[in-house]
């Protein structure tokens, strides 16, 4: 928050390495989605910027949930992948819209859902509940 100037970096750096962490693609953000971002306060400090940097990765969309004002621009200008064009959503829109693709790419399997996730398998049973998600 105190060195703004190296959100930039910080961002180029998060994007490589979490996106070889998690073996995805990187996302690419616009210029104008940086500049948003390097003006936001980020209360959590640097472990923030890199939570939401691997929700950006994981979800291939820049969410709105720190209430910044993104949505003035286009979606389309935020950030463009070679698969995907992103809109903006909520946080729990956006977590329980990836609960269902993971449980979706592996059959409805709790056990390895909750490890793809990396949450305890009574975490995930509590989303599910919680977002009203159908298991069969």
């Amino acid at each position: 928050r105190e060195r703004r100037s190296d959100i930039k970096l910080l961002i180029e750096y998060f994007m490589k390495k979490i996106s070889r962490k998690l073996n995805k693609e990187k996302v690419v953000i616009s210029d104008e989605a940086i500049e948003k971002l390097s003006s936001y306060d980020w209360p959590g400090n640097i472990r923030e910027l890199e939570n939401y940097i691997e929700l950006v990765i994981n979800t291939e969309e820049l969410p709105d949930i720190y209430n910044m004002e993104i949505n003035n621009y286009n979606s389309n200008d935020i950030i463009k992948t070679s698969t995907a064009t992103v809109n903006l959503c909520s946080l729990k829109d956006l977590e329980k819209q990836h609960i269902i693709n993971v449980m979706k790419t592996n059959s409805n399997n709790i056990t390895q859902a909750a490890i793809i996730l990396g949450i305890g398998r009574n975490t995930l049973y509590r989303k599910i509940k919680e977002y009203e998600i159908f298991v069969p």
